[in-house]
């Protein structure tokens, strides 16, 4: 059976933030047609997150929320080695995704974002750090 390890919680914090900002991100940068209630005008180019969003928010919402709940619950349960290369890889996608937002469809300064991903990094050594110490 597998065995929870919550110190791994510490891998699971840079995911669920970068992930958090990612969803509020996507939901800000929706058209407004599609908050008049035409939801196949969905801006998302993850597919299974897009569907969700052609559904209604709240199935977005939903599926966020289950998205968090089994890649952590992941994290919490896999051997050391493999928790860490999800939580990384989850953390690079989800930061490249808040990144296509902020550059292409809000048009912000490329290098200013670049803040973000110094951000991100500072967080995620942190966290590493908390869960390699002792």
């Amino acid at each position: 059976m597998f065995k929870l390890n919550t110190k791994k919680l510490w891998l699971c914090l840079p995911f669920f933030l970068v992930f958090l900002c990612d969803a509020s991100i996507t939901l800000y940068g929706q058209p407004s047609a599609y908050w008049a209630g035409n939801y196949s005008l969905a801006n998302e180019v993850f597919p299974a997150f897009n569907w969700a969003l052609q559904q209604h928010p709240m199935v977005f919402v939903a599926q966020s929320l289950v998205w968090v709940a089994v890649f952590s619950l992941l994290i919490l349960v896999l051997p050391n080695f493999l928790s860490e290369v999800t939580a990384f890889a989850l953390v690079q996608g989800h930061t490249w995704g808040v990144m296509t937002w902020l550059v292409y469809q809000l048009q912000l300064n490329y290098y200013l974002c670049l803040l973000y991903f110094l951000v991100i990094a500072v967080v995620l050594v942190y966290c590493f750090r908390r869960w390699m110490k002792d």
